[in-house]
């Protein structure tokens, strides 16, 4: 509920607009897989782009540890993925415990926006190399300067975690330049 009173409701249509009688206007989309927009600008590129954080092995068991990624060009995040080594000896983890189930994970914005709406074991979140975690619908879109701020508490010893999100980065005006025009490389 907002400071004002009142409260955000989605509002499904009803039969009758959907056969075109006045009402809200929603469409049906797709959630999953994620579908970013994409520019039809000539002048205009996407490339993908990887921003890994890595924190341990050396910690307090318990502790929150914040990690910050400062994004210098706008993009939209279309992925999060996660990988966790465990550098003591023997590396192995206990029985029927699965790497990303050994921390919890918070994301929030340098805006104070939620991503999530508190901690959650890794495996709740984030995907892998081999089944990446998709963000869904058209991603997430986040401004040249933006920060995703990421509270990491491993729940073992000796845990190595790496975090990277996948970018889909915009690039043009001045921070993309096209071979063969004045001005470039």
């Amino acid at each position: 509920m907002s400071s004002d009173g009142k409260s955000a409701v989605i509002q499904t249509p009803g039969q009758g607009q959907l056969l075109g009688q006045p009402g809200p206007r929603v469409i049906r989309a797709p959630f999953l897989p994620t579908a970013p927009f994409l520019s039809t600008d000539p002048n205009v590129s996407q490339m993908p782009r990887y921003y890994v954080q890595t924190v341990g092995p050396t910690y307090t068991l318990g502790q929150t540890l914040n990690v910050s990624q400062k994004f210098d060009i706008p993009g939209t995040v279309v992925a999060w993925n996660g990988a966790v080594f465990n550098t003591a000896a023997g590396n192995a983890f206990p029985i029927g415990v699965r790497p990303l189930d050994t921390f919890l994970i918070n994301l929030t914005t340098s805006t104070r926006e939620n991503i999530t709406t508190g901690p959650v074991l890794g495996s709740a979140l984030l995907g892998t190399g081999e089944n990446p975690g998709q963000v869904g619908a058209y991603g997430y879109m986040i401004s040249a300067g933006g920060t995703i701020n990421m509270e990491i508490t491993p729940l073992l010893a000796d845990l190595r975690i790496t975090i990277m999100l996948t970018i889909l980065e915009l690039r043009a005006g001045s921070n993309y330049l096209v071979a063969g025009l004045a001005g470039s490389p």
